[in-house]
């Protein structure tokens, strides 16, 4: 009798592990399980600074520009880190939709002529970069380039103020935004960022260096979103008018704000040596170190759902900062925007 006790009781026990897989979290969602034994909470719990929105140690930090302020009747409601999460392994081949028959997010126009403007817009860098948006079937949804020789000043742009998905290209202001927390003594590159787990320092080169999302993700959470978009604009060129509505609401950004970033990067080098060496040694072979061999090339890149971007400094004998976004084309294509402005570059 005792040992058929102990069996009931083991059984009821064995049965009771077996519901608690299927039990139903406070929320009434399934919850569901690991193994059919490890329970996964229907809703994780936000650290202090996730729930707080910002940066530990930056807690009402003071914006550092004023003349554009966020739009303060728009709620930020979207999901800010959707291109971190969803972002596809950069050191393979993309896996694309099947599915996927328009250029993602974009505000340019599909089929819409492009005009080539800027210092440079009756250059032959100019029309090299007009026969290859011929040749490549290029429209205002899916190009836009934005070029700076840091020398000059000179400029050439095109599609420039369209605000598109940047895939990973958004992680060199994201980690510029902690270089700056860590200079003004507000954190410390041996700070653990919640969510992750690892060291800033860890994050910085995971993002930069491999273009890790789990790093990356856990950084941009751990900020609040809105002053995280109104800092950045501490790095741009651009009015209120030409950064536009749609950057407030998403993380999504138009080439001219990335190569402003790449410029900025450019002339204050001496307060962004980890991230201008972690940026040189990304993607050795690929994007715009693909056809330029013979100096040294800082870059972002970015690859997700059918979009191949790259920003980036390349220090030729003149050097530039160089922004190239593009869907539905092939890494190569950005490659070779490169080599051409790189080719003018040379022969000046």
């Amino acid at each position: 009798m005792r040992q058929a006790k102990i069996h009931a009781a083991v059984f009821a026990a064995a049965l009771g592990l077996l519901l608690a897989g299927c039990a139903k979290g406070s929320s009434g969602e399934t919850v569901q399980t690991v193994a059919g034994w490890e329970t996964i909470p229907a809703a994780e719990e936000k650290t202090p600074a996730e729930s707080a929105g910002t940066i530990p140690g930056n807690e009402g930090t003071e914006t550092v520009r004023t003349e554009i302020e966020a739009p303060a009747e728009e709620a930020v409601t979207e999901a800010v880190s959707e291109e971190a999460a969803s972002e596809e392994t950069e050191s393979t081949e993309a896996q694309e939709s099947s599915t996927e028959t328009s250029p993602g997010s974009s505000t340019g126009e599909s089929g819409a002529a492009l005009t080539l403007t800027g210092t440079l817009s009756g250059s032959a860098l100019a029309d090299s970069i007009q026969t290859i948006i011929t040749e490549n079937g290029l429209d205002g949804s899916n190009f836009s380039i934005s070029y700076e020789n840091l020398v000059t000043g000179e400029t050439l742009y095109c599609n420039e103020l369209a605000i598109m998905t940047p895939a990973s290209t958004y992680k060199l202001p994201l980690n510029m935004y902690y270089y700056d927390a860590e200079a003004r003594g507000e954190m410390s590159e041996e700070d653990v960022i919640p969510g992750v787990g690892l060291t800033l320092a860890e994050c910085h080169y995971k993002s930069l260096v491999l273009s890790d999302n789990p790093s990356s993700e856990a950084m941009l959470s751990n900020i609040s979103f809105t002053d995280f978009r109104q800092y950045l604009t501490k790095y741009f060129t651009l009015s209120s008018s030409e950064i536009g509505e749609t950057y407030w609401r998403r993380n999504f950004y138009c080439t001219r704000m990335m190569a402003d970033i790449a410029a900025y990067l450019y002339r204050n080098a001496d307060s962004y040596g980890d991230c201008i060496s972690y940026l040189k040694q990304a993607m050795p072979g690929m994007y715009f170190r693909r056809h330029i061999t013979d100096c040294e090339i800082a870059q972002k890149y970015g690859k997700l759902n059918g979009w191949e971007n790259c920003v980036g400094i390349i220090y030729g004998r003149r050097p530039f900062a160089l922004c190239v976004y593009t869907y539905g084309k092939s890494e190569d294509l950005v490659a070779w925007i490169a080599q051409t402005v790189y080719a003018y570059e040379e022969a000046q």
